[in-house]
């Protein structure tokens, strides 16, 4: 991955990132950023990034943007649009956050419109809907008109301006949001701009305000494209699909991956009839009055779950219309609009059969998992293992690291290995790195009910014919909490890892539940601790409990980018990197406010998503506003463990405000191993018997850091002791 820059650097934050994913360089492109050039908003308040799978070159015509606050992100990590998306988002510097096509000319007041909206209301998180009026391309064919209404065609009729609406007609085109929103949406996921837009319109949805229409913020987009084009998604690829994978069952999927031959000669056949029309319809039909809503809804549910003679039905109906629409285009004042609603339902069908058949070919295969790690789980010579945690794969965080590195060693040595967790609905497979998911409804602990998954989840440790349960989560989790009570003979091994820190003791002792704590923990047949004389040692032995303790490792892998470069950062000025969700335990808002009100020329980047909790997103929202108000500050959402590897290895120091820690933690032991020195609190649990760092109170950070920079040769030397 490489970055370019091709204006000179400004001081300052801009406004707004205007964000093009692009995976070459055209025409269209030019004339894209050359329209961002003559925007009326002042250069200093935007910068443009170009994100994707790039050439590694730029064209001499990009040089032409003089004045442009420009940056290209290029590599193979974004391959997919929403990956290209995900990396753009992380690495921009504005509040708000604009999504254009590389085909779109913006005209001179969007940008302008953009801003000021926005800042009408700034504390409210709502987005920016701007128009999108297309022209047909060179082609000049009746698909080209199609896809110059499609997105009014996908919102079933046009938005009023200044009103606001819900999410399920979010475009991934002339659309703005405060960054904030939008970290907290991180990752996106999806190979084209429809999919990624459908990700972030699911995120929106759970927001309490919605997006507001300005119809006098518009764009113009040129499109191009025949029948086929149309009907098989190569055209138009900022539409959203209708659905998602997880509205797919097993059969679903493996009904759609491989369809029967006849069902694809039909669908063959009426493309070429659609073919055929294109050359014979003139003059072209109009669309202002064919959409009815019942056209646009037509055959989108529950067109995965019909088979052959349903689909085939489907396919007959909608070439008995083409026939009449043939028959009467000629009639109705010439313009065909009162009969276009068959000829669109047929093109819609067959748009909507691609859409499926394509999700199903990427379910089936991410469901398929690594085929090299397949025979692993098939064979499990060395017998089967069971590991039980609240959160795993996509969440990030210190336990689903663990998780999936103790998971990984155990597939290397013949395992068979299964993974229990809560389910997520942003998941997009249920294998991971050889290991198969197995998501339950279950929630909480000993406090409450559990959830609906509850007795499948003991039927599981009980007849799943595993070998050990490996445990990894706090006891008063559903994880621990439901291994009480479970018969004593004809059950696995049961191995508990217990996640314990400070200020679950405290609340524990409050509430006179130390007593459950004990009953929950002896439902083990081992227990494990990774710390010699932190909190879950403490616990352990008041209990009288024996443990083995066996301290984490980490694997030093690391993502191959610059992660300075991703992100924007000056190379120069110094690096200092917080890793870690955002849970209120973690005291990430009392850094930001203690290193905001410290002088110094210095860099701090906040890496980590929101706490899965609804409840909790608000604390994450009050960090990325405390953030935004320091121009030394940068927050990124989620990154992958790879990412996060990178960050801290460029970091000059890795700081750790907690107030309290289950474990070492594990960003403490990443840095050991990277040689990046280390600052954290006192309540950070076990630090104390680690090496490399400097344990003081929060309001103390800034000047051990300054300390560690003005003396570079005391960094070194605590960056030796760490790795040894």
């Amino acid at each position: 991955m490489t970055m370019t820059t091709t204006a000179p650097e400004r001081t300052g934050i801009p406004h707004i990132s205007v964000i093009i994913p692009a995976r070459r360089f055209t025409p269209e492109l030019a004339d894209c950023l050359r329209s961002l050039q003559a925007q009326r908003l002042a250069a200093e308040h935007y910068e443009v990034l170009l994100a994707g799978d790039l050439p590694d070159e730029n064209p001499a015509g990009l040089t032409e943007t003089a004045g442009l606050r420009l940056r290209v992100l290029r590599g193979a990590d974004m391959a997919g649009c929403g990956r290209a998306l995900t990396a753009a988002v992380q690495a921009a510097a504005g509040r708000i956050v604009l999504f254009l096509p590389p085909d779109a000319v913006a005209d001179p007041a969007c940008l302008l419109l953009h801003v000021r909206a926005h800042d009408s209301v700034p504390d409210e998180q709502f987005g920016v809907f701007g128009r999108v009026d297309a022209v047909c391309g060179p082609q000049d064919t009746v698909w080209c008109h199609m896809l110059a209404r499609w997105n009014a065609v996908q919102r079933g009729g046009p938005f009023e301006t200044g009103r606001l609406y819900g999410a399920q007609g979010v475009s991934a085109v002339n659309f703005s949001l405060p960054r904030r929103t939008l970290l907290a949406a991180l990752p996106l996921s999806g190979d084209s701009a429809g999919a990624a837009a459908g990700a972030l319109a699911a995120h929106l949805e759970s927001l309490p305000a919605g997006v507001v229409y300005l119809d006098g913020c518009r764009i113009r987009r040129r499109q191009n494209g025949g029948a086929r084009d149309f009907v098989q998604g190569a055209a138009g690829d900022d539409v959203r699909p209708f659905l998602r994978q997880e509205h797919f069952s097993t059969a679903d999927r493996a009904y759609w991956a491989k369809p029967p031959a006849r069902l694809l000669r039909a669908v063959e056949e009426m493309t070429a009839v659609l073919e055929g029309l294109e050359r014979q319809i003139c003059p072209l039909p109009s669309f202002a009055h064919m959409l009815s809503q019942q056209a646009v809804s037509c055959h989108a549910e529950g067109l995965a779950a019909l088979r052959t003679r349903d689909v085939l039905a489907l396919l007959e109906n909608a070439r008995t219309g083409l026939d009449a629409f043939v028959l009467n285009v000629g009639g109705a004042c010439g313009t065909g609009r009162n009969v276009s609603a068959d000829w669109f339902s047929a093109m819609y069908l067959l748009r909507r059969l691609h859409e499926v058949m394509h999700l199903s070919a990427c379910g089936a295969l991410a469901e398929s998992g690594d085929s090299a790690a397949a025979p692993a789980m098939q064979t499990a010579q060395q017998g089967r293992i069971l590991l039980a945690c609240n959160y795993f794969w996509p969440m990030v965080g210190g336990t689903e690291v663990v998780v999936e590195e103790l998971g990984e060693q155990f597939v290397a040595a013949g395992y068979a290995v299964d993974v229990a967790c809560r389910h997520m609905d942003t998941r997009p497979a249920l294998t991971h790195k050889g290991m198969r998911i197995i998501p339950l409804h279950c929630w909480k602990g000993f406090r409450d009910d559990m959830g609906p998954d509850a007795p499948a989840y003991r039927t599981l440790v009980m007849q799943g014919g595993y070998d050990a349960v490996i445990a990894l989560a706090h006891p008063d989790s559903w994880v621990c909490c439901l291994l009480r009570g479970l018969p004593s003979k004809g059950r696995p091994r049961i191995i508990m890892m217990p996640s314990m820190n400070a200020d679950n003791l405290r609340t524990w002792r409050q509430q006179n539940e130390m007593d459950s704590i004990h009953d929950v923990l002896r439902a083990a047949d081992r227990h494990v601790s990774v710390s010699e004389r932190g909190v879950d040692a403490e616990v352990l032995d008041g209990l009288g409990l024996t443990h083995t303790f066996i301290p984490h490792a980490v694997d030093t892998r690391r993502a191959d980018i610059n992660m300075r470069q991703r992100l924007g950062l000056d190379e120069d000025v110094p690096l200092a990197v917080c890793v870690g969700n955002f849970w209120p335990v973690k005291n990430q808002l009392e850094l930001l406010r203690t290193m905001t009100a410290a002088q110094g020329s210095w860099q701090l980047v906040l890496a980590g998503g929101p706490a899965p909790w609804p409840s909790l997103r608000e604390y994450f929202m009050q960090c990325c506003a405390a953030a935004e108000r320091d121009p030394r500050v940068r927050m990124t959402g989620t990154l992958s463990r790879e990412e996060a590897a990178a960050l801290i290895y460029e970091a000059d120091v890795l700081l750790l405000p907690s107030l309290g820690e289950s474990a070492g933690p594990l960003v403490v032991l990443q840095a050991m191993a990277m040689g990046t020195p280390w600052i954290a609190t006192p309540q950070c649990n076990s630090v104390q018997d680690e090496a490399g760092g400097l344990i003081v109170p929060l309001d103390s950070f800034p000047a051990a850091m300054q300390a560690l920079l003005r003396g570079p040769h005391k960094a070194r030397l605590l960056a030796a002791l760490g790795r040894e």
